[in-house]
């Protein structure tokens, strides 16, 4: 008997040690910052490359790789507390000697949910790999090769639109570096790679720091860093692709207008209006804002800017420290960017202008000498950024800026409210025959629809509201059967709200109670 208490005990120590280093990670807390550090208790080596993303329901996804365990996964499901992990991407196609190459990584999240994750291995022979996490398996897909070669700064992207997946990174043969793209359909099918450094860029030898983005309505922004034949120096080109990746402009920003080494380019933008940004001369982070003309329509788009408005935002780290990396983010454009300090921050832009000081930025992590971090905008929890640090054996660390940017849902919009009469010889039956449609701005934002709730209450009776039924989406129309003697009885008033996929509701507002006797 007290051999098997002795065994008890051990076992509720050994669960008792894990939950503890599985919840229990949090090492910094700060207003709307919290930054946690990954439980690696048991795995030896390095730990290096992390990517973070959140999907709209709230759940969080960490990647990173480990020296001898590979691409590994830690993560906290929306409405719970307890982070899971970290766990092995099982099934990776490749031998163990070769996990030491792994160098990069990426993820990003489509409509339902899932989490797809891109990396890349520096062997030629090997080159980049993709798979995806289910979020209602909770299980990844077996990893699949997707594209051989030399492959840098692997990055993967969401359309908001319909749900593609764009791969793209840099690819390096021979010295001669040219940015890629290349598109996964959700029902599978592929898009061949692109070349984006083919559209015309003349006199250029070599490509490298690509960085991409999706506005609101489908259009693809790339931009990246140039270096011309003689050396001149490395400029900024763009290009800019339509709904359906066709190419409707492209061009150097930065050709005859700023002087001196040019890195680290990234765009973003919302609703015709965006920012490119990149760091100069390894002192200097610049920006210039940019507008898209013909964004949300069929017509071809096409960039405006001023070529003088070059402007400085803060000062970078030294050479080989500075990063950065522009989002956006709800309905703001978000700067993250390493400090002269190498801590990360971030700056907020809108309308034309920073709403925050550049002299006192938001931190996004309380610690210096962070590596080479990702972030990414999840706009139902807020901006999350992962990093690891330089002391061998090196750790991986990330943060949650608790700022959500949910865009708001809109009730429907009433159009009618019909009675019907049925009678009978022995009593008057009256129905209310309830139409609406939807939204003007919730079509405008693509808002995922599931359904709605149709309410009804006594004229003016604010305390006594009711609902009476819940509808799938496509449908447009209740008909609500009264318990009433008289059409004088009918003295209601309806109210239909919209429910998205999330289980989402939007406010009731008082305005929007419509009057069975005003129809």
């Amino acid at each position: 008997m007290k051999r098997i208490l002795f065994v008890i005990l051990i076992i509720g120590l050994i669960i008792g040690n894990y939950i503890l280093e599985a919840s229990d990670n949090l090492i910094y807390a700060s207003g709307d910052l919290e930054v946690y550090k990954m439980p690696t208790a048991g795995l030896s080596g390095n730990n290096t490359a992390p990517s973070i993303a959140g999907n709209l329901d709230g759940d969080v996804m960490v990647v990173f790789r480990n020296r001898y365990k590979g691409m590994m996964y830690y993560y906290k499901l929306h409405g719970t507390n307890k982070w899971v992990g970290p766990k092995e991407i099982p099934n990776e196609p490749y031998p163990v000697n070769i996990i030491s190459h792994i160098d990069n990584s990426s993820m990003t999240t489509t409509s339902e949910g899932n989490f797809h994750l891109f990396w890349s291995i520096r062997n030629a022979a090997y080159g980049g790999y993709y798979s995806y996490f289910n979020i209602k398996t909770l299980k990844w897909s077996n990893p699949m090769r997707v594209k051989s070669g030399d492959l840098e700064w692997p990055r993967i992207i969401s359309n908001p639109v319909n749900d593609d997946v764009v791969f793209y990174y840099v690819q390096n043969v021979g010295g001669k570096k040219d940015p890629w793209f290349f598109v996964k359909r959700p029902n599978g099918t592929w898009i061949k790679p692109v070349n984006v450094a083919n559209f015309g860029i003349t006199g250029r030898a070599s490509a490298a720091d690509a960085m991409a983005n999706f506005d609101e309505v489908g259009n693809l922004y790339f931009v990246y860093r140039t270096k011309s034949v003689s050396y001149e120096g490395r400029k900024i080109a763009i290009a800019l692709f339509d709904k359906n990746y066709k190419l409707d402009q492209r061009g150097e920003f930065t050709k005859g207008r700023l002087d001196g080494d040019l890195y680290l380019p990234s765009v973003a933008v919302y609703q015709g209006e965006g920012l490119v940004a990149f760091e100069r001369n390894g002192s200097t982070y610049y920006y210039i804002p940019i507008k898209i003309k013909n964004y949300d329509s069929d017509k071809d788009n096409y960039l405006l800017f001023d070529e003088k408005d070059f402007k400085p935002i803060v000062s970078s780290p030294g050479w080989y420290e500075y990063h950065s990396r522009l989002l956006s983010h709800g309905d703001e454009l978000i700067f993250v960017y390493k400090d002269t300090g190498t801590a990360i921050k971030m700056l907020r832009y809108k309308n034309g202008k920073w709403l925050d000081n550049p002299s006192d930025p938001i931190s996004l992590s309380n610690m210096v000498s962070n590596f080479t971090f990702n972030t990414y905008s999840a706009p139902a929890i807020g901006i999350l950024s992962t990093w690891f640090t330089r002391v061998e054996p090196t750790e991986v660390y990330f943060s949650i800026y608790n700022y959500l940017k949910i865009v708001e849902i809109n009730s429907a919009v009433i159009d009618s409210i019909d009675i019907i009469i049925e009678r009978s010889f022995f009593s008057t039956h009256y129905i209310n025959h309830v139409k609406w449609h939807d939204d003007d701005e919730n079509i405008k934002n693509k808002i995922d629809i599931n359904g709605y709730n149709v309410y009804r209450r006594k004229e003016g009776d604010k305390e006594n509201a009711e609902k009476i039924a819940s509808v799938d989406k496509g449908v447009f129309e209740y008909y609500d059967h009264m318990n009433i003697k008289s059409s004088s009885d009918n003295n209601y008033e309806y109210y239909v709200t919209t429910i998205d996929k999330n289980g989402r509701e939007s406010k009731i507002m008082e305005d929007g109670w419509v009057k069975v006797s005003n129809n």
